[in-house]
């Protein structure tokens, strides 16, 4: 695999003081491709096949100490230092539990997933490791981490069905328990509150069922939030131009970037081409979204100073705003919603956080409890008023302590988010696919080539790269309410 190691996600909150032009020059990525559709809140929920052989029943949320002793070190996929802190605490707490274990919180930044894979071949790795669940299968492929389907089966605390089935599907690689998850970040819309108010309309909808949100809707909202010239122009809409961010729009149009096995590309397919010639009139015909020439301050500092109505983010972007405000009084008021309903429903993105062991650590017991203890009760509610993303456990995302928080924003929008979400469909030469379509995507955003002769010239460069995939993400065996069939929904 080509090791891209400082994840997207994370390169996206460190380039939001950058204008969207120096954004995409930092596109060389690492997140996740293509889609397999997802859970909706009736869903009954077989995680997958490695999933049902766990227990049916959830396992009691307690967690007794074992005798275990040791240091063991914990990597960090480049958090900020916010984040450092929560992961901190979780080792305070996790101490006071097993009070023979000392956990090393060390934060890897820049090419996170490059130094992993660089430590570990020369026999230096962490005991535990950070790790977005789309590099899972590339790192499985490799057999560097402990598979944790014998931890599963004898715990008393964790259980597949604890944790949304969706999040917990992606954990497994070949049917195997890879990692535990941690979290789960589903995309919303960012709004600001004033300049809603200023233009006499009313915020959008944050019911995720709500019908009446649909892309017209949003269109016609961004149309009216838009106005201006110039420095101080005021846009309707804004959204990274990184790909992975067109999913929410392509799945609910109805399509989908690859086949449900993964095995074929399908970009050209004409609900794609529709989907994505969309998003470039946002920017060029409807001019609701900034080009780069126009982006003259980060995205970021743009929404904050009211210059932007409405921003499509995961919850991870919430640190940067909240710090923002922090900083200067003079920003907006914001809180978020729903992504607008397409043609074929509406999904969302939602990239999730995991935690593995690394197979050549010396203290496997005290890894396992670890990572035990931060997907378990306490370790999820200190994540999850960390402020940058939901739990993975499903009791505690629903929680009053999560759901209700001292910073006022709207909880329960991301947690909702998680019955919408679709799966991206990640094969170990993610990094690859990634990095292609990042590049060839470029010319839609300078509006010097249309969406069709775009895919049309990406479809064999993405095929050739997924006929070297070896391992896939496991699928979930079940389906959301309003898929047809297994080839609709994946």
């Amino acid at each position: 695999m080509d090791p891209i190691g400082l994840t997207r996600r994370k390169l996206l909150l460190s380039v939001l003081a950058m204008p969207v032009g120096a954004a995409l020059l930092a596109s060389c990525g690492a997140a996740s491709s293509a889609t397999v559709a997802t859970t909706s809140a009736q869903t009954t929920a077989a995680s997958s096949a490695a999933a049902t052989k766990a227990t049916a029943a959830a396992k009691p949320a307690t967690q007794a100490p074992q005798a275990v002793k040791g240091t063991i070190r914990v990597a960090l996929a480049g958090f900020d230092t916010a984040q450092v802190a929560v992961w901190q605490k979780l080792a305070d707490a996790f101490h006071k539990q097993f009070p023979g274990i000392t956990a090393k919180i060390e934060n890897v930044p820049g090419n996170a997933y490059q130094k992993y894979e660089t430590e570990m071949a020369g026999n230096a790795g962490h005991d535990l490791y950070d790790m977005e669940t789309k590099q899972l299968p590339a790192f499985g492929e490799k057999g560097v981490f402990t598979v944790l389907d014998p931890h599963v089966d004898r715990s008393k605390t964790t259980a597949p069905s604890d944790f949304f089935p969706t999040t917990w599907s992606k954990v497994l690689v070949g049917g195997k328990v890879m990692a535990l998850p941690w979290d789960t970040t589903p995309v919303a819309i960012f709004y600001a509150i004033d300049l809603f108010h200023e233009a006499g309309l009313q915020p959008p909808p944050t019911d995720w069922t709500d019908k009446s949100w649909t892309n017209e809707a949003f269109l016609s909202l961004a149309q009216k939030l838009t106005k201006g010239k110039g420095a101080s122009a005021q846009y309707g809409y804004f959204q990274t131009t990184w790909w992975v961010y067109y999913l929410p729009w392509i799945w609910s149009n109805g399509s989908h970037l690859f086949n449900q096995d993964i095995t074929k590309a399908q970009l050209t397919e004409t609900p794609n081409i529709d989907t994505l010639q969309f998003l470039q009139d946002l920017m060029w015909k409807y001019h609701v979204w900034p080009s780069a020439q126009e982006t003259t301050q980060g995205a970021g500092a743009m929404f904050l100073t009211g210059r932007v109505g409405m921003y499509m983010n995961g919850p991870y972007f919430i640190p940067s705003l909240l710090a923002g405000t922090a900083k200067s009084k003079n920003t907006i008021k914001w809180n978020v919603a729903a992504i607008p309903t397409g043609a074929k429903g509406r999904w969302t993105r939602d990239p999730s956080d995991s935690i593995a062991v690394w197979k050549g650590g010396k203290e496997q017991e005290a890894s396992w409890n670890f990572a035990e203890f931060a997907a378990g009760t306490t370790g999820q509610q200190i994540i999850g008023t960390g402020g940058r993303g939901v739990p993975a456990r499903k009791a505690v995302a629903h929680s009053k302590e999560f759901l209700v928080q001292s910073n006022g924003i709207d909880w329960k929008v991301f947690a909702d988010a998680v019955d919408h979400e679709g799966i991206q469909a990640v094969t170990d030469v993610w990094p690859q696919v990634d990095q292609t379509i990042s590049q060839g995507v470029g010319n839609l955003w300078n509006n010097r080539a249309n969406a069709r002769d775009t895919l049309t010239k990406l479809q064999p460069q993405i095929q050739a790269i997924l006929d070297k995939a070896k391992s896939r993400r496991t699928r979930p065996t079940y389906l959301p309410v309003g898929w047809k069939s297994s080839t609709a929904g994946y």
